[in-house]
């Protein structure tokens, strides 16, 4: 795994990104590429699963979007300099309800987790994290997503 940053940094992520992860929640839509007039609960992906670790890259669990599903075998991970600050324009109701969580999205900068590899990859979802507090989100379509990590 390659990470900027120092070795205790790179650690502290393969700790955070290695799993199984569930897409928990929709957290809303970007301000350019707002799906909310066609899919105005976000695609139907609540529940589906993810694989990130250091032998495999998968989101073919993303059930029903075929061209977001993709395996990676020996991927490398790169995070790149801070990317977004604020990136979800239109934000869920649900996420508003939830202060806590509604303050971590508005007051983080979030890094894209860049995956590199050999794989069947035409259109990957993007990955984007917060060391910070911990977030793994999930962009797809404009949409972005809260991953939860399975234990």
């Amino acid at each position: 795994m390659h990470v900027c940053g120092t070795r205790i940094y790179e650690r502290r992520n393969q700790k955070i990104f290695f799993g199984e992860w569930k897409v928990s929640k929709l957290l809303g839509f970007s301000e350019v590429q707002n799906d909310y007039s066609n899919y105005p609960e976000g695609h139907d992906i609540i529940g589906n699963h993810m694989l990130i670790n250091e032998n495999a890259f998968s989101s073919e669990g993303l059930a029903n979007y075929e061209r977001y599903q993709c395996k990676v075998s020996n991927p490398t991970y790169e995070v790149l300099d801070i990317k977004y600050d604020y990136p979800i324009y239109y934000v869920n109701e649900s996420v508003k309800e939830d202060t806590e969580l509604y303050n971590m999205i508005m007051n983080e900068e979030f890094q894209e987790l860049e995956i590199k590899g050999k794989g069947n990859c035409t259109q990957a979802v993007q990955i984007m994290i917060s060391a910070d507090n911990q977030l793994v989100i999930l962009t797809m379509n404009g949409e972005y997503y809260l991953l939860a990590k399975i234990q």
